[in-house]
């Protein structure tokens, strides 16, 4: 079985984060923490502001994005509309994920059987996946930390690609897929302000063509060599759970980038949250708290110096280097726990 959500590429972002203050700020950070719970409790000043009134028709009127009209399919239509009530009700109720997740799997075995399909034995999420393929619709569901997604396009192209790592070169499948109707939770939460640019499995990669210029960083590094490092990782370490694996695909990204080194720590700053259950801000936050430590250690950095924006006076090289060797000591914690079996060594197990 293909495992695909917990190894995305979220953070695409079309909102300046330099430009990200107030409201705005936190609003994106609780996104990617999926925890939107405050906006429900927002003093009236706020509640004036043309986020809210977004907010409040999508999360309150349960206004449906105006693509999801091209769904032409009756069964895959009321589909994303289970889908989209699951994400309100688990982004409001973050204590209820698990409870939100129940409903929608029991509203898509219901819908399975009135579109006089077999329930089955297995997961309804899973035939759901199946149903919707055999309509001739791209589609892939699965978790993207933390909630299950419903990713639904049209154009499907396969192309190969040499990825080039700082320990190998990996060989990878890239699925680009064009015509999206719908981009997943966060796209949705976001008002397509931010979402999923792609993501990796044990077979092969997937990347939304239309989310890049395929000659720029945001498309060799944060994309490529991001998801070449997740599939290159899914051969070493098989059983790595989702934040060590994003903190190794972070530290590569930094490892190459040149012209969006300080958009991407600024961005990994952004979303970043130490007691977050989700990779993604976990991982951030793990990476920017070691690379300011080793950099302090090696005179690149000075301790008082640490604030808002710090990397901003560090050399490129500097950060490059700090990255190799904290990926580097990530491998061999890694290997030192049992390459074949670790879960890693950021998140708790359980």
């Amino acid at each position: 079985m293909k495992i695909r959500g917990v190894l995305c590429v979220l953070l695409w972002c079309l909102v300046a984060e330099s430009a990200m203050a107030g409201l705005q700020s936190d609003y994106m950070r609780g996104v990617f923490s999926g925890d939107l719970a405050f906006m429900t409790t927002l003093p009236d000043d706020d509640r004036a502001s043309p986020l809210y009134q977004r907010f409040q028709s999508r999360f309150v009127e349960r206004q449906t994005p105006e693509n999801w009209a091209d769904i032409d399919d009756d069964f895959v239509y009321r589909a994303a509309l289970h889908y989209r009530d699951y994400w309100v009700a688990a982004l409001l109720n973050p204590a209820e994920h698990d409870q939100a997740e129940q409903a929608l799997r029991q509203a898509i075995q219901t819908l399975i059987i009135d579109g006089g399909e077999s329930a089955g034995d297995g997961d309804p999420l899973d035939q759901l996946q199946t149903s919707i393929r055999a309509r001739g619709w791209g589609f892939q569901g699965g978790r993207t930390p933390p909630l299950q997604d419903f990713m639904l396009w049209r154009n499907d192209e396969l192309m190969a690609f040499e990825v080039e790592l700082h320990d190998t070169v990996q060989a990878v499948q890239v699925h680009m897929m064009d015509d999206f109707i719908s981009q997943g939770w966060a796209n949705f939460a976001t008002f397509g302000h931010s979402g999923t640019g792609g993501w990796a499995d044990r077979e092969a990669l997937y990347c939304m063509r239309d989310s890049y210029d395929l000659q720029s960083e945001r498309f060799l590094v944060s994309y490529l060599k991001h998801e070449g490092r997740h599939f290159a990782d899914f051969i070493r370490f098989p059983e790595l759970k989702s934040a060590d694996l994003e903190y190794r695909a972070k530290l590569t990204e930094l490892i190459f980038a040149e012209q969006t080194l300080h958009a991407l720590l600024q961005q990994f700053s952004d979303h970043a949250n130490m007691q977050s259950t989700a990779p993604h801000a976990l991982a951030n936050a793990y990476l920017l708290d070691r690379m300011q430590q080793a950099l302090v250690d090696i005179g690149s950095l000075d301790e008082s110096d640490i604030a808002a924006n710090w990397w901003q006076n560090v050399p490129a090289d500097a950060i490059e280097q700090v990255a190799r060797q904290l990926l580097d000591e990530h491998e061999a914690a890694l290997e030192n726990d049992g390459a074949m079996t670790t879960h890693g060594v950021l998140e708790p197990e359980g």
